[in-house]
Order: structure tokens, then sequence, then C-alpha cells
């Protein structure tokens, strides 16, 4: 007890330490929850967010309720970013890259003892949340744990006990263009598939624009020697790709700022960088014979784009083995696709949705028979060697690699598609649909689903009855005792959420008739139901499931399911998990400023976004109250609705003087009575 005692007195002069920085913190499970010891012990931390805490706040936590473990709120609360580091590959790079940005406050993870590097940011910059393999930019929405504290007996010790170095805009753009550069060489390696076998660059044209897309997210002697590796993978000699890059390289202006240098060192500095892209040997290619399909990332971006025949067409000339770089026309292209149910007047719209830089023979046919003629015969002649008519127009085929640059997604896998998917786009979304539930069954969201193939909900429905997808409904779980019977149970129930005893009848989700039930003796749960879980029947065998389920269910004295129950046995399948999940409350404010004269619709949209501004206030306030006099006393509390009531008939300001009255008071039995007849009893105004 006193080392309990005499750690949380440690804590709670930590917290003070820190909020007297300007930190943001909040108390986590630590040692009194070896499943999820780093998670946050409040409910609800998103209050702590938006302010620091107030000291009471921290004697309340680490004095009255004990919490064991301490975490920093980091992005704008706390002017905070940190760069969380977890494989050691990652962290020699950076600070291979980053010398400089090393020296700033570090602390050395309890459980890899690998650095979180600190940063402060300026008052005028936002930075989102980061995440790759191994290294991660943590900002706003996100916390870690804090310096000197222990869990499991291991500390997050600092090694770097200096002040959390000031972040310019020049180093977040180095920090930016790293995770950047991060992803790409993931991308590279991935390419080591079938689909990269067939990338060939077809022209010097179509290597420099490569040059270029990279150079704008990479920087440019990054795009240079990924580019050069490209060609060198593909044939081309290290004389070429100088002749072809060199001059490009020489004159690109750098994406940010870059000390000037002459075009002669430019260059010098472009051999040099080839040279070492040709130091290494050509990757091998695979077979280029085998047949290869659009990755999902490229057909789910197109779906969404509503360019679903773009994506059919695609697919199609890849399944009729059209290779990248490889020339075609319409001809050639619609007598493959005619095989696949894809017809010309589709294939023509899809060549026309990216027209080509170059413009096309011009369309003469019809000024041409507007000519004086001149020539002394008009029967029958023997026919011209000239083809009457515009030329045919070449396209090129592109490749997966380039498919992905343009689209800024990485190749990551596929779903393989038969012919007869690619009939009608409503085919082509539907077997993706079903693919992703055959390769990986388990809960989706059906809004993801829907926003994933750019279609509504509905439709997704109708897709999964037509490939006969099962869907079963998921619940998360929370038994109810007297002593938490108001915390897991909400004043307002929704649509989803009921109570259920050990004999499996339900019943509305009320607090009082939970009391009763329980009085009574009955086990309780309370369900809330979660996104469903999906599978393909016959993917999932269904009987082993159950079998396993009800040995479990016999070795605890249980009755098992029976075979025609899968709905009992969701809860058994792969990928569910059963969770404790605590309502958030979601607040936005706008804030609008424009001094110009406004027509009637901007003065409308103008009030609009007040009263949406003025809403979100109002819902704040009234979670507070809600929060703080269920804290004081739960059973003499208010429902939220009642909450919001007062916060629209009352100010605001006498609402916090309210409260601020009741925690000074230690002997109120009632508190929200009592904040009733104190409302009422300060003033006469009342708002509407």
């Amino acid at each position: 007890m006193a080392n309990t005692t005499k750690t949380n007195a440690i804590l709670l002069n930590l917290a003070r330490s820190l909020t007297q920085q300007g930190w943001s913190v909040i108390p986590l499970r630590g040692d009194a929850d070896p499943l999820a010891p780093k998670a946050p012990a409040l409910p609800s931390w998103k209050l702590y967010q938006g302010r620091i805490p107030t000291d009471s706040e921290l004697v309340r936590w680490f004095v009255n309720q004990r919490f064991s473990a301490l975490g920093v709120v980091l992005g704008r609360v706390s002017r905070l970013i940190v760069i969380d580091i977890d494989d050691p590959v990652q962290a020699e790079r950076f600070q291979a890259e980053f010398p400089d940005l090393t020296e700033t406050f570090t602390v050395s993870s309890g459980n890899r003892q690998l650095p979180h590097y600190y940063f402060s940011l300026p008052s005028d910059v936002v930075v989102t949340p980061r995440n790759h393999a191994g290294i991660e930019l943590r900002s706003d929405g996100q916390y870690v744990v804090a310096p000197l504290v222990s869990i499991n007996n291991k500390t997050w010790e600092i090694t770097n006990p200096v002040h959390p170095k000031l972040l310019t805009k020049s180093d977040l753009r180095r920090l930016l263009s790293f995770f950047r550069l991060s992803t790409y060489q993931s991308f590279e390696k991935s390419l080591k598939t079938p689909s990269d076998a067939i990338l060939t660059p077809s022209s010097i044209p179509s290597l420099i624009a490569r040059y270029h897309r990279l150079a704008d997210k990479h920087g440019r002697n990054n795009a240079l020697f990924y580019t050069a590796c490209y060609a060198r993978d593909r044939g081309w000699t290290q004389y070429q790709v100088q002749q072809a890059l060199s001059h490009v390289h020489a004159t690109k202006p750098a994406v940010s700022a870059h000390p000037t240098e002459t075009r002669k060192h430019r260059e010098y500095e472009a051999q040099r960088t080839i040279a070492s892209a040709f130091s290494r040997p050509a990757r091998q290619p695979h077979n280029t014979h085998k047949v290869y399909q659009l990755p999902n990332a490229v057909r789910e971006i197109l779906l969404q784009m509503r360019l679903d025949n773009v994506a059919r067409v695609l697919d199609g000339l890849m399944m009729a083995g059209f290779e990248p770089g490889q020339q075609f026309t319409v001809k050639t292209a619609y007598q493959a696709l005619q095989l696949f149910g894809i017809g010309r007047n589709t294939l023509i719209d899809v060549l026309k949705s990216y027209p080509s830089p170059q413009p096309p023979h011009p369309a003469n046919a019809a000024t041409r028979y507007a000519d004086e003629t001149k020539k002394c015969f008009f029967g029958r002649v023997a026919n011209s060697v000239k083809t009457p008519g515009r030329p045919a127009q070449i396209y090129i085929m592109p490749s997966i690699g380039d498919l992905c640059d343009l689209l800024d997604v990485q190749p990551k896998g596929c779903d393989p598609l038969s012919p007869a998917d690619l009939q009608s786009p409503a085919a082509y979304r539907a077997a993706l649909h079903a693919a992703l539930i055959r390769r990986a069954p388990g809960k989706y969201s059906r809004r993801w689903q829907a926003r994933r193939l750019g279609i509504s909900k509905d439709t997704c429905r109708r897709y999964e009855r037509q490939k006969k997808i099962a869907t079963i409904p998921t619940f998360q779980d929370t038994q109810v005792r007297f002593f938490n019977v108001h915390q897991v149970i909400p004043d307002e129930a929704s649509p989803g959420q009921f109570i259920q005893d050990e004999a499996g009848k339900r019943y509305p989700a009320q607090v009082r008739l939970a009391q009763k039930l329980l009085k009574k003796g009955k086990r309780l749960i309370f369900r809330r139901q979660d996104v469903n879980y999906y599978f393909v029947p016959d993917a999932v065998d269904l009987s082993k499931i159950l079998e396993v389920t009800n040995a479990q269910l016999t070795q605890l004295n249980l009755p098992g399911f029976d075979a025609d129950s899968p709905i009992e046995i969701a809860a058994y399948l792969p990928g569910i998990e059963i969770v404790i999940v605590e309502p958030h409350s979601q607040t936005a404010s706008v804030s609008v400023t424009n001094t110009e004269p406004r027509s009637n619709s901007q003065v409308a949209k103008h009030a609009l976004k007040m009263t949406k501004q003025r809403a979100s206030a109002d819902d704040d306030l009234a979670e507070v109250v809600y929060q703080t006099l269920r804290r004081l006393n739960p059973t003499h509390a208010m429902t939220r609705k009642r909450a919001k009531a007062l916060v629209r008939q009352f100010p605001p300001d006498r609402i916090r003087r309210g409260l601020s009255v009741i925690q000074r008071r230690s002997n109120i039995y009632n508190p929200a009575g009592f904040l009733q007849t104190w409302l009422k009893c300060s003033g006469t105004e009342h708002f509407a």
C-alpha cells in the first residue's frame, strides 16, 4: 500500500510538471490492466485534446482513483509531435538522414528501447499523423507514454534531456519527404512481382515523364536514382540513361529551398547518381508471358472516380495478353475485348477518358471533296494505293507501375477475376466485392464497403444476394452489475442496443429496468450491435467451428449450440472479438470572417454555419454538465437530454458558475436538483 501511494505521488508530481510546461496529459491503465496497459483509463479523453487538465483533475486521477500510468497528449493542445520508431533499421536510417533533428528531447521506449523524438510545433502549423512500417509520426488525436513512467517493470527513460526542438517549415518538409520516401522504397521492393516483370519504358519521353512524377514527390536526386534503376532493369545502358536524363535533371528546379548550383555541377551530380544506380546488377525479369491483372488499389481508385469502364478495359487488355509499351489501335483492341463482352462504344469512351497530349491528324475528308476537280476522267479507274480517311490512331498500353504512380497507390495485391466478370460494370463490381469476402472473411462496415466500390449500401446488399454472401450480426457485450449499471447503460439507447438475460430474452436498455432484473437475480449483459460479419459459406467451414465451440461449452458445463443457429455462434467465428466501447462525443466548430458585402445566399450560409457553431458549443457544455453531475452522484444525476434542455434555457456563464458552486461544496446530496434550483434563483433572464 505504501509503495502504491508513493508511486501515485510521483505520478502526480510528474503530471504537474508536464502540465506546467504546457503539455496536456491523461491517465493510462498501467499495471492495473495487463492486457492493455497503455490504453487510456478514462472512458473518453477527447476533452483533453482541446485543453490541459486542471490540478484538481490530476489529484482525482492519481490520488483518489490511483491510476498507475501517465500519457502525453500530442498535437495542437500541447504543440508537440513525436517520431515513434519501432524498427531498428528505420531508427538507423532516421539518425543518418537527420543528425541535426535527433538533437532534441528523446525518450527510450520501455518495450523495444527505441527512441521517441519529441518536437515542438510553431503556433501556426498543423501536422497530420503519418504511419509507415516501423516508423510513425504522432500528432493530433494521439498520445504517447510519458517519460519516466514505468509499466510492467519497464521504464520510458529520458536519453537526451534537452528542450524539444522547435521545427521550422523546412524541417517539416524534410520529415514529410522522409515518410514519402520510406513508402516509395517499400513500393520499389514490392515491384518484384509478375506485374512488374512487364514494365518496359517505350520511349525516352516516357522515361522523362516518370522522372518528373517522382521528382515532384520525392525530390530530384531520389527521383533520378530510382528512374535510372527502373531503366537499368529493363535493358537500358548507362550511356542511354545519361543522354536521356542528365540535361533534364540539370534544368529541373528544386521542390523546396535549395542552395544555388551551377548547371555543370548539376550534370556532374546526375552522372554520378546514374553511375551509382548502374553499379548494382539489374534485377532479373520474370516471365513476361504470364497473364496479369490490375492491382486492387488501382481498381478501387478507378471505381471511386466513376471510371469503372476504364478498369474493365484495362483488365480485359491485360487478360488478352497486351503488354506494357505495346502499341495498338481501336480495331485490334476491340477484337480482343469483344470476347469479354466489352463493346466498341465502351472502348472508344475509355480511350477518350484521357486524351493524348499530341493533336490528332486533321480531319480533311470534307474539304477534300470541295476542291475543284482537274482530272480528265470520271469513270472507272484503278483503285488508289492510298487508304482514304484519317490514319488509325495508335495507343500505348500503360504499365502497372505507371498507373500506380499516376493514381498515387501501391500495387499490394490483386484478386483474380474471370472473363465473365468483365461482362458489365455491375458484374465487375460484384465480383470484386465477393472476391474480398472470399479472400478475407471478417467484420466490415457497410459504409466502407460501399465507398470502396463507389456504390450505395443498397447496391452492396444486392451484390451479396447475387453472390450468396452470408451475413451474421455481431455484438459488443458488457456485463451489467449493480455498481456499473449507470456507466454501462446510456440514458438514451440507440437502435441496436438492448439488455439480454442468461436465457436469451431481450429487454429495452433502461437503467431502472436493469436494476429490477438484477434484484430478481437475473444475469444481464448490455449488447450493442456492431458491424456485420461477412463470409462465403463454401469458404468457411461452420461445422468445424460449431464442433470446437460446443466442446469448449461442454467443459464449462454450458449447453451447446444447434447447427441451425448460426447467429448464436457468430461470436466464435474467426476475426470477431467481444470488446467494450464507450461512446465518444464528436463536435466541430466553424468560424467565418468576411468584411465584404454578401448576397442573401451568402448571409444564409453564414447564418447556418454560425447556428452549427452555437449548437456545437451547447453540446459541449451539456456534456460537461452531464459528466460533472454523474461523477458527483450517479444516483441523483440527470440525463443528457435534460442537460441539453438546461443549456438551451440558461446562459452558459451562469451554468458554469453553478457547476463551480457545486464542486466547491461537499455536502450536496442531490447535485442535479441543486443546480436547477440555483439556476432559477440566480437570475430572471431566460434563453429561448
